[in-house]
């Protein structure tokens, strides 16, 4: 536009709008910086209320908020922090995809609770919508990643997990606001040990503070077992313990203390 004539760039603004916009579709780019992109058929897409967005709430799946950040907090723990969740998970499994893990007989009541905990935790974290509202997108994210015709790769869900972990992030921040969930403390947990078996540089501090999050837990067999894990196998922690330890939890009726 600076190249332009006021008059020409005046022109094209008439006809430009800005808009803040949050787009739901998964979107995997792997491996990193492939020419090959394939997205999933599901799609929505959020723009922030505005007089000059009218035009463009008209378009497909398209819906106008005044709530945008709400929005995207949701996605950020319901789909961008459960999509890593279930890697965590598809790790300890040794499998390639999450769909399968999502769909391992063993896992089901796993993911089922941890989705039930998972939805009251947004629900204090993201109050613009109901306990109630977050179960029902957790559910419609669960289909979406079962999609066995749109798999996305354990691989490419765990790149960059340090940052994932971040205490503002999508696993640390569900936790620390739920410290009575062993369901979504256990993926914490694994997810550091994934960290530490294949990232020597990943920082002690950071598997201190969430193991400190998990000492908060009840006194409950399960969280025990989860501390004692971590603390007794720490770096050579193995796929096959991780894998008996959340099928342990999935097969205990344990309810949230958080729940009073």
């Amino acid at each position: 536009l600076h190249a332009l004539t006021k008059a020409d760039a005046k022109k094209i603004l008439d006809h430009v709008v800005l808009v803040e916009a949050l787009s739901d579709c998964i979107v995997p780019q792997y491996p990193p910086f492939s020419p090959v992109i394939f997205r999933e058929a599901y799609g929505e897409l959020w723009i922030e209320n505005g007089a000059s967005h009218k035009a463009l709430a008209t378009l497909p799946h398209t819906t106008t908020t005044s709530h945008l950040d709400a929005y995207r907090e949701q996605k950020l723990f319901g789909l961008n922090g459960f999509q890593v969740s279930a890697a965590i998970i598809g790790d300890a499994m040794n499998v390639y995809t999450i769909d399968v893990a999502l769909r391992h007989p063993h896992l089901v009541k796993f993911f089922t609770r941890m989705h039930r905990d998972r939805a009251l935790v947004m629900a204090k974290l993201v109050p613009h919508f109901s306990e109630k509202e977050h179960a029902a997108y957790l559910t419609k994210v669960t289909t979406r990643l079962e999609n066995v015709h749109f798999t996305d790769t354990i691989d490419r869900l765990l790149l960059n997990l340090t940052e994932k972990l971040n205490a503002k992030e999508r696993l640390v921040r569900v936790a620390l606001a739920m410290p009575g969930s062993i369901y979504i403390s256990s993926i914490i947990a694994l997810g550091i040990a994934y960290l530490r078996r294949t990232n020597r540089q990943y920082a002690q501090q950071s598997f201190v503070r969430v193991l400190d999050t998990i000492v908060r837990l009840p006194a409950t067999p399960e969280a025990k077992e989860l501390r004692r894990i971590l603390i007794a196998e720490g770096d050579e922690m193995k796929r096959t313990s991780a894998l008996q330890f959340i099928q342990r939890i999935a097969s205990h009726s344990w309810k949230v203390a958080y729940r009073k």
